[in-house]
């Protein structure tokens, strides 16, 4: 029996000496886990820091053009609002312009044909005749100065 007892207590310091190195094995996992989270961390925090002054002026460079994307979509409505204006009055202007010509239309017809029917060589007589007569009244008005 004390023998049975003996390799009872060699069993139960067997099993305690297993559990040992199954504790040192596990400990030593944990502290391998504990120092990569701890690198991990530090990665991370240090990315952080190199990161975050870039975005912010990212951020900060992003609200500044969509303020003048802003400004700019302002001033191309008001142009578009200036440009529709201007083709209304153009348009107007057009119409303003057909509806004089179409109410003159046949005075202007008519000057042209009495411009066409004009006899040029009759009226060119007619002038040299007129010089003709008043050249010698002229000549008789000299006189007197």
């Amino acid at each position: 029996m004390a023998e049975n007892e003996d390799k009872k207590e060699l069993s139960e310091r067997e099993l305690l000496e297993e559990i040992l190195e199954e504790n040192k094995i596990r400990t030593f996992y944990s502290k391998v886990t504990a120092i990569s989270t701890v690198g991990i961390l530090a990665v991370i925090v240090v990315c952080m820091l190199i990161l975050l002054p870039r975005t912010d002026e990212l951020i900060r460079n992003a609200d500044t053009a969509i303020d003048a994307a802003k400004v700019t979509l302002a001033e191309a409505e008001r142009a578009a609002v200036g440009l529709s204006q201007m083709s209304r009055n153009v348009t107007q202007t057009s119409k303003n312009v057909d509806a004089f010509v179409s109410e003159n239309s046949t005075v202007i017809a008519d000057t042209m044909t009495d411009i066409s029917a004009i006899d040029y060589e009759s009226l060119n007589k007619a002038i040299k005749d007129l010089e003709d007569a008043v050249a010698p009244f002229a000549s008789f008005m000299n006189k007197f100065k």
